[in-house]
């Protein structure tokens, strides 16, 4: 990749992009450029939280069965999230990096093919979601009671992915582009929506009948919608970086092939992620069910502890892409190293207080004496652990920014089901450990998964850029149309 900043500063294209989150990537102190990068993502985990909750409480009211519905098709929704997600993060790498080089046609055409491609895997799930969402759901051993208003739900969700996809691509493309602002702005602007529907549509009030579990669905399908819809019309008036035409949305093989290739480790990471957790589950359900709502519970306190480092992996990603696009190798391997130290001692700080009080994280959500006991034990053999955790996380997010997707996966295969799984099921049966053995599992996956994710890191042949897979259009409309066609 040729850097084209300073050859013909016309084609970066920048100006509005400065002007709308004020930050420059490839220059100045690292740490403040992160967490001005990493805090808007921040937020919008947040308030994903949020939708989820207000969903949750909502159909709470409706009754136990409403609850079972959508607590059984959330793997399968969750699963979808992966994939679009995963492939997205192709996206964001190569935006990041033509946009550190200055390339902002290029940048605009990846953000066109990123967009084709993941509507045409949107679709797929449609069409595969309408006529088989019902045998998922009993293969799942969904009851009859659950079945139809699970089937109900999905129908709604598989017929919105479009919308969901569009939004993915919004966010990741802009992420790439340095911008995390706008689509914390419009996840607000989703969360609002979806809090205010979800009520009026599942009860049915004002001029509004009465919907039911699908009336949650809806709220969801029509919040993101809304958003997403106008995101991607934004795309194309060019007012946030990133200026979408209609010839860039014509299929380039060898940018979809580049999209593919990057994207499917990253889809597969967070689908193994997924599938690990779940197997994890019914691990713990084997000690009963009070050591499984300590394990529920424990982990929705650490969902809230790696936001941060979700967060900062999400800035590191821009960052790392950025500063190669624009030829700054040395740059880039300190802003992934300052990354990682930075979650590593703050998780681990943090850590040091859960483990000294750790009674009092989970007595916020339960008094029961006995799941205080197994959670709080929980807590002080992870605690010290935490820095591990988010420092792998932050690791791969560097060299997803790298394009280095594959790495990322196996830090999550090696973490979940090399290590912890194995490990859960066997320590368990070690005399005097119980459940301990599977905190412990936890422990000892993390330190080693890190250590790993150390020595990758320290290597250096991951610090080069993502080759484009055609000659360079000459940013003109006709140097687009021709450049679209070639591979």
């Amino acid at each position: 990749m040729v850097n084209q900043r300073a050859a013909n500063p016309g084609l970066v294209e920048t100006g509005k992009r400065k002007q709308q989150n004020g930050l420059e990537l490839t220059r100045g102190p690292i740490v403040s450029v992160l967490l001005r990068l990493a805090w808007p993502i921040m937020v919008s985990d947040l308030l994903q939280t949020a939708y989820n909750l207000v969903d949750t409480f909502w159909v709470a009211k409706v009754g136990a069965a409403a609850v079972a519905a959508v607590s059984i098709s959330f793997p399968i929704v969750f699963f979808l999230f992966a994939v679009g997600m995963g492939f997205t993060i192709a996206g964001t790498a190569l935006v990041a990096q033509y946009t550190g080089a200055g390339d902002g046609s290029y940048a605009n055409r990846v953000a066109g093919q990123t967009l084709s491609f993941v509507s045409a895997i949107a679709l797929f799930f449609t069409v595969v979601g309408f006529f088989f969402h019902r045998h998922f759901l009993v293969w799942m051993n969904a009851g009859p009671e659950v079945l139809p208003l699970a089937s109900g739900y999905l129908r709604v969700i598989f017929a919105g992915v479009i919308f969901m996809f569009f939004f993915f691509v919004f966010s990741s493309v802009l992420r790439g582009s340095g911008d995390t602002v706008t689509p914390m702005k419009l996840m607000a602007v989703s969360v609002g929506l979806n809090v205010v529907l979800d009520p009026v549509l599942i009860f049915g009030l004002g001029p509004f009948p009465e919907m039911g579990v699908v009336g949650a669905a809806v709220a969801t399908v029509f919040s993101r919608g809304v958003v997403a819809v106008y995101g991607i019309a934004v795309l194309f008036t060019g007012w946030y970086g990133i200026h979408l035409r209609l010839v860039h949305l014509v299929p380039d093989p060898g940018l979809v092939k580049k999209i593919f290739v990057i994207g499917l480790p990253a889809a597969l990471d967070r689908s193994a992620r997924a599938l690990g957790l779940a197997v994890m589950t019914g691990v713990v359900g084997v000690f009963g069910t009070v050591a499984l709502a300590a394990y529920g519970i424990v982990g929705r306190i650490l969902s809230l502890v790696f936001m941060p480092s979700i967060g900062m992996a999400a800035a590191s990603t821009t960052m790392v892409g950025q500063n190669l696009g624009a030829d700054l190798p040395s740059r880039a391997r300190k802003s992934a190293w300052t990354g990682v130290v930075l979650n590593f001692l703050g998780l681990t700080l943090l850590g040091l207080l859960f483990f000294l009080f750790p009674h009092q994280a989970i007595v916020v959500f339960t008094r029961d004496p006995e799941v205080l006991r197994i959670g709080s034990e929980f807590i002080r053999i992870t605690a010290l652990s935490f820095g591990s955790m988010g420092a792998i996380i932050v690791a791969g997010g560097a060299l997803q920014g790298a394009g280095k997707t594959v790495p990322a996966m196996v830090f999550s295969v090696l973490s979940l089901w090399v290590l912890q799984i194995p490990l859960a099921i066997l320590l368990p049966r070690y005399p005097g450990l119980g459940v301990a053995g599977i905190w412990w599992a936890i422990t000892v996956s993390n330190v080693l998964t890190a250590f790993v994710a150390f020595v990758w890191l320290q290597r250096n042949r991951w610090q080069k850029v993502i080759e484009k897979p055609g000659p360079r259009d000459d940013g003109s409309e006709a140097g687009l149309l021709r450049d679209a066609h070639k591979p």
